[in-house]
């Protein structure tokens, strides 16, 4: 994958994170992990969560 195609990935996996956090009135500190966890099921890839962070802020 591509670092733009990553990216979107990222963006993607972080806004579904977003909504389920927001559905199960879960604590927002979740929301990197989670993302993580939507990335690997989405794309197949693992990406730190420090370079997630970097990505969405």
């Amino acid at each position: 994958m591509t670092q733009k195609e990553i990216a979107n990935a990222v963006k993607e996996a972080y806004r579904e994170a977003l909504l389920e956090l927001t559905e199960k009135h879960l604590d927002p500190k979740y929301a990197l992990s989670l993302t993580q966890k939507n990335l690997q099921r989405n794309t197949g890839q693992t990406i730190p969560l420090q370079e997630i962070d970097r990505i969405i802020h």
